[in-house]
């Protein structure tokens, strides 16, 4: 059975404009809303194509006091792709730890938070068909130094695996702290 899925990170949902004052009140409004629109996109685009999953790689917010405005778009737009049994993965990147979801106090049926303690692994179904694996961990701080990849192992769960996992990859020196890693360590887990 064929399917698909979509990946995003890094959406930074709500982050304010630096110098947004300064442009036309059109223009400002328009670029407040963006990320907001940009995430109400990728629902959209999940719907129509009856993606499996969503996977939300990190980074999702700007910090850990998040904008209730961001928290309750993202959870709406959670809820519709749970309407439509389309599950959701996350990962908190090093721009959102765990703590601060204080305007989500459940999360919709099929919406998956990974942990900070270990690599934990969840099977995608369809109609009552293996599809794939999802495995995840997210950061537990804002830094984490540690190769957060070496913790991923491939189940023997048959099938489509994927590794989900905010990171930075080869030389990259503006985010050494951003759970260093390289290509390499990332094929070897296998996914």
């Amino acid at each position: 059975m064929g399917f698909s899925f979509i990946h995003a990170a890094d959406m930074h949902l709500d982050t304010p404009f630096e110098g947004i004052a300064r442009v036309s009140p059109e223009v400002a409004t328009r670029l407040r809303d963006a990320s907001l629109d940009a995430f109400d996109g990728l629902v959209d685009c999940a719907v129509r194509n009856d993606a499996a999953f969503v996977l939300l790689a990190g980074d999702n917010y700007d910090g850990s006091v998040r904008g209730v405005r961001a928290q309750l778009r993202m959870l709406r737009g959670l809820e519709r792709l749970s309407a439509r049994g389309i599950k959701t993965f996350i990962i908190n990147g090093n721009h959102d730890p765990p703590e601060g979801w204080s305007a989500v106090k459940s999360w919709p049926e099929g919406v998956t938070v990974f942990g900070h303690e270990e690599v934990a692994s969840v099977a995608v179904e369809r109609e009552g068909v293996h599809l794939a694996t999802v495995h995840g961990i997210s950061f537990s701080q804002r830094t984490s130094g540690e190769n957060l990849a070496a913790r991923f192992t491939r189940t023997s769960a048959p099938g489509f695996h994927v590794g989900l996992l905010h990171c930075s990859a080869g030389a990259n020196t503006e985010h050494e702290s951003c759970c260093p890693t390289t290509v390499r360590d990332l094929q070897e887990a296998g996914m």
